[in-house]
């Protein structure tokens, strides 16, 4: 027959219940414990006879409803001359009785022994028991588990052993045996590659004799042959000599006049003549050439150079290649020319000129057509710094702006600013100018001012959402407008149970109220409670965070 305990109930977990019921009677709720798994647990009184625990446990737990009666002292205390009341001597009887009923309870869980002198575990695991010393001890499972596997182990390395000394008297034995049979093997073969040795020498030498007679003949052969191949590759090359001096005799022209000094002969690799071709003088760096004859030397710019149309060279500027103006405030152009046409049949053509500090460059666009002349800036004349406004020094993580020496934020207005860096919308000054900050290109917000003049951040992976930077001048206008309830407001609400500041509890599970009332409406959403709560309906200060 099944025990039923007085002081305590023990209930199987669905993990979904959260409200377990128990029926033996107790003196106050401060002797009633909860356990899961054998782990006390906080819970809150629904009634009476009903606990409650703030998550579900676990399917398959176990939920234990213990009552627990002090028993340190006696719950009542008589004293001389007072009057015997019946709720005292009741109270103590109870009492009594409780303690009584708790310690049968422990006897009847734990092993004891029955009528027919059997200790009964009560088909419960046992442990924490030490290892067995006599025969009639009993063994726990690691006890058990240690000594046969070094029982097994004894007994495998014993097969091992006489194992081996069985293949290693075997082993001998063939040996000996291998050994017997080589020795003979080896007499036998010995003995017949002596007598085939013999045999080879005799029919080898007859062999030698033969083939040094064939190689003498074959040698007088060769010699023969190449005698013939020598005399034809003489007669080859003596003949291409002659065809060869004379081509070259026939298209040879040497000059025998000093008008074509400045000439030079060249022969194409698929050519057999030489032809003349104008040479192109080549000077190292720093050298200074004069293209005009003596006696153009006196003549003017307009005389060397004709009307204009013309570029011309002249020494005795800086070292290198001089190009003149053809007369005073004209400049001396470099055309460059390409010798390939373009797409569209155009003569790839470039003409540059210096002048002061500046040099400018325009190129042809059509036949007869030019590019406007375009400035190529230098250092001289363009700062990078005039058109980012950017500062000079480069920390390491990055760009520093240097402002211009702004005065405080708050005396800065938006005629008087001295900015560092300004963004604003590209198309209109009257949209939100935002920064966007990306990652990996996939994850990203804004931050700026919205069209409200509120600086902001949100949007892009944030969500559809702008959410504004609170700070001491705009705290008190969006505060005002929270709802009462929402995020980030505060309320004196009632809950049940013992909760520490920082505990979250559902809006559901808490009241309005104040610390005299109790109000039957929940709050929605989370709550993060702000001061102490105690046992039982208690109200304090709680933040609304989600």
């Amino acid at each position: 027959m099944a025990y039923t305990p007085y002081s305590y109930v023990q209930l199987k977990a669905d993990g979904a219940t959260t409200n377990f019921p128990f029926s033996f009677p107790y003196l106050d709720t401060a002797h009633i414990q909860v356990s899961v798994d054998t782990v006390v647990t906080d819970f809150t009184w629904v009634d009476s006879y009903t606990i409650k625990i703030a998550s579900a446990p676990v399917a398959g737990g176990v939920v234990e409803i213990r009552r627990i009666t002090p028993k340190d002292s006696a719950i009542v205390s008589f004293q001389d001359g007072s009057t015997l009341l019946e709720a005292d001597l009741d109270l103590m009887v109870t009492y009594n009785l409780y303690c009584a009923q708790e310690a049968y309870d422990g006897t009847q869980a734990s092993i004891h022994l029955t009528a027919d002198g059997v200790w009964d575990g009560q088909g419960v695991r046992a442990t924490d028991f030490a290892d067995p010393v006599d025969a009639q001890d009993l063994m726990t499972l690691n006890y058990m588990n240690v000594n046969f596997k070094n029982t097994m182990l004894a007994i495998e390395q014993d097969s091992i052993d006489k194992t081996t000394a069985i293949r290693t008297a075997a082993n001998s034995d063939l040996e000996a045996i291998h050994t017997t049979a080589v020795n003979d093997l080896n007499t036998i073969t010995q003995a017949a590659e002596a007598a085939t040795s013999a045999s080879q020498t005799a029919a080898k030498t007859s062999e030698t004799n033969a083939a040094n007679s064939a190689a003498a003949a074959s040698a007088s052969e060769t010699a023969s042959a190449a005698s013939q191949a020598a005399a034809k590759t003489s007669e080859t090359n003596a003949a291409a000599s002659e065809q060869q001096a004379a081509g070259y005799a026939a298209s040879l022209n040497l000059p025998v006049a000093s008008g074509e000094a400045l000439q030079a002969l060249r022969q194409n690799s698929t050519e057999t003549g030489l032809e003349y071709f104008p040479s192109h003088l080549a000077h190292g760096l720093g050298a200074v050439v004069d293209f005009r004859s003596t006696a153009m030397a006196a003549a003017t710019p307009a005389d060397l150079y004709g009307t204009g149309t013309q570029v011309g060279f002249i020494s005795g500027g800086p070292a290198g290649l001089a190009i003149p103006g053809l007369g005073d405030p004209t400049y001396g152009v470099l055309v460059s020319h390409a010798q390939w046409k373009d797409s569209s049949a155009l003569t790839a053509i470039c003409q540059e000129f210096s002048s002061g500090t500046e040099r400018f460059f325009r190129y042809a666009t059509a036949a007869t057509t030019w590019s406007g002349w375009l400035t190529v800036y230098n250092s001289a004349h363009f700062a990078i710094s005039d058109y980012l406004k950017a500062g000079s020094t480069h920390d390491t993580t990055g760009m520093r702006f240097a402002s211009g020496n702004p005065p405080a934020i708050a005396n800065i207005t938006s005629t008087g600013a001295a900015n560092a860096l300004t963004i604003g919308n590209g198309s209109n000054d009257y949209a939100s100018a935002v920064i966007a900050f990306i990652r990996e290109g996939q994850y990203a917000c804004y931050l700026g001012i919205d069209t409200d003049n509120v600086f902001k951040v949100g949007g892009w992976s944030m969500g559809d959402v702008s959410y504004p930077v609170i700070h001491a001048g705009n705290l008190g206008a969006y505060t005002g407008q929270l709802a009462v309830g929402a995020v980030g407001t505060y309320a004196f609400m009632w809950a049940n149970g013992n909760y520490a500041p920082g505990t979250l509890l559902a809006g559901s599970a808490i009241y309005y109220g104040s610390y005299n009332y109790q109000s039957s409406v929940t709050a929605s959403g989370t709550w993060m409670v702000c001061g102490y709560l105690s046992s039982g309906y208690k109200a304090t200060v709680m933040l609304r965070v989600a």
